[in-house]
């Protein structure tokens, strides 16, 4: 960090063996420290291999000057630098983020934005956008009224203000976004301009929408499946009733018509009760509680059974309702 001033440096005890000395001859030769705020930044080396003592007094004060300069300079190009590296990545911020990125005036217009703001609302780049929407109120908002009243909130509370709201994209298709916005002061405390970061929600909101929709169905379907139980107990009680009545009613002294009649009423009251213990058991599959058995019969029976029901309306309208089964079956 010392100044160096060999008037002959072939002469100096520390230099007259060092070989680059011997392979220059080099004669005059000076070395000065470049520092900034104290911090040694570089130096600035010269050599004069035709004449001793080459470096004057005027000569050292100039360069002494010059050398003070270039530490300046040096750190301005650093600094520069490291502006330009930060400017690059803030650039690739911009350019790269999933939000959209914009600044607006308080007219309504756009003074810039990025590319995913422009993709965001369907414009073809951020120069389409910024040239196409002249009003962001009327032309980006689904409800103007929700714009007006979020510009008045921002004006009124002079801080940042985060909403969700319909928007509309370039060919009119509604969307749902997100937008953060706040608006930056000079130095008199008036609004210059806005600027924020707008995200597209809409998968969320459709999932948020079907999520809501799922459940509403399954509160729905809960509700039917206890409705479903609840009235087949009810049903029941009373079908059981007429079950127990018919078959008392079979045991006494009837004709042949009248035992016909109560056993069909017998009959249809037993599908009856089969069909409340469907619904039973529909609640059961909805539940997950539903067992499948296996159980022999008889299909014939079964067929009479079901024709059975369907006599007396088939009587009223002179059809005659028969079924034949093949002895095979």
């Amino acid at each position: 960090g010392q100044e160096v001033l060999l008037n002959n440096a072939a002469t100096e005890d520390n230099f007259n063996n060092d070989l680059f000395v011997k392979r220059n001859h080099s004669k005059s030769i000076l070395c000065l420290p470049v520092r900034h705020q104290g911090d040694l930044t570089g130096l600035l080396f010269v050599e004069n291999n035709r004449v001793t003592a080459a470096f004057t007094p005027e000569r050292l004060t100039i360069l002494r000057f010059l050398v003070s300069l270039a530490a300046v300079s040096i750190e301005n190009a650093k600094f520069y630098a490291r502006l330009e590296s930060s400017e690059a990545k803030f650039r690739s911020l911009y350019e790269n983020a999933i939000e959209g990125i914009f600044q607006a005036t308080p007219e309504g217009r756009f003074i810039s934005a990025n590319p995913s703001m422009a993709k965001i609302f369907g414009y073809d780049s951020p120069e389409d956008l910024v040239a196409s929407v002249t009003n962001i109120g009327r032309q980006l908002f689904s409800d103007r009224s929700i714009f007006k009243d979020y510009v008045r909130s921002l004006k009124k509370k002079k801080r940042s203000i985060e909403f969700e709201t319909q928007a509309l994209r370039k060919e009119g298709q509604k969307i749902w976004v997100s937008v953060y916005t706040q608006e930056v002061q000079d130095a008199t405390g008036d609004g210059v301009h806005y600027e924020g970061s707008v995200l597209d929600i809409t998968e969320r909101k459709e999932k948020e929408k079907a999520q809501r929709a799922r459940e509403a169905a399954e509160l729905g379907t809960r509700a039917k499946s206890e409705f479903l139980a609840n009235m087949s107990h009810e049903i029941r009680t009373p079908m059981n009733a007429v079950l127990g009545f018919a078959g008392l009613a079979l045991k006494t002294e009837l004709n042949s018509k009248q035992r016909d009649y109560v056993s069909k009423i017998e009959t249809a009251g037993n599908s009856l009760l089969g069909i409340i213990n469907d619904i039973l058991d529909f609640s059961k599959i909805e539940a997950g509680k539903l067992r499948m058995e296996q159980v022999d019969f008889q299909l014939d029976k079964v067929l009479e059974n079901t024709v059975e029901m369907f006599t007396s309306k088939a009587a009223e309208k002179d059809i005659e309702l028969s079924l034949w089964v093949d002895g095979d079956v």
